[in-house]
C-alpha cells in the first residue's frame, strides 16, 4: 500500500485592493473620530502588515489515511514550540484542476484544499499530518483561485 503524503502546490501571496483594505479597516475600528490620530494611524499600518503577510496554501492530499483535523497543518514560529502556532483560515476543499469549491469528501482518498495562513514565514516549514514540508516561496494569485477563494478579516 502507498503512503499517504502532502504535497504543496504553491503558496501565494494575498491580493486586496486598497480601498477594500481601508473599508475592512474601518468596519473592525472605526473611522478614528473618537481616537487621538498617531494611534490611529499606527493601527492602519499595523492592520496592513498583518494582511501582507497572509498567504494562500493550495495543496493536495494523496491517499488519505482517514480523517483528520485541519489544526495539523500548521506554521510554527518557534521550533519545538505550539507558541505562535499559525493554524489553517478560511479552508475549503476544491475540485481535483483547481476551479471551484466542492464539499468535504470523507470517503475520498485524494484531496485537493486551500486554505489562508495568518503569519506567513517563507523560511519555515508547513507542518502537516505527513510531516514537515519546505514550501515555495510566494508568487501572484492564480486567477482560478481568485475567483474562488475569498479573503474576509477576522471580527
Amino acid at each position: 500500500m502507498v503512503d499517504s503524503f502532502a504535497a504543496v502546490l504553491g503558496v501565494y501571496r494575498l491580493e486586496v485592493a486598497d480601498d477594500w483594505v481601508t473599508r475592512s479597516f474601518i468596519s473592525l475600528f472605526g473611522n478614528g473620530d473618537d481616537d487621538a490620530a498617531a494611534p490611529y494611524r499606527a493601527a492602519q499600518r499595523d492592520f496592513r502588515t498583518m494582511l501582507a503577510d497572509v498567504a494562500l496554501v493550495e495543496l493536495r492530499v494523496f491517499n488519505r489515511d482517514g480523517p483528520w483535523d485541519v489544526a495539523n497543518f500548521a506554521q510554527l514560529k518557534r521550533r519545538h514550540s505550539n507558541e505562535s502556532r499559525q493554524e489553517p483560515y478560511l479552508l475549503e476543499y476544491i475540485s481535483r484542476r483547481g476551479v471551484r469549491i466542492i464539499a468535504n469528501d470523507s470517503d475520498r482518498r485524494d484531496a485537493r484544499l486551500a486554505f489562508f495562513m495568518h503569519g506567513w514565514s517563507s523560511d519555515k516549514p508547513l507542518e502537516t499530518p505527513y510531516g514537515p514540508i519546505i514550501c515555495p516561496a510566494p508568487t501572484r494569485m492564480p486567477l482560478r483561485l481568485r475567483r474562488i477563494m475569498n479573503y474576509r478579516v477576522i471580527e
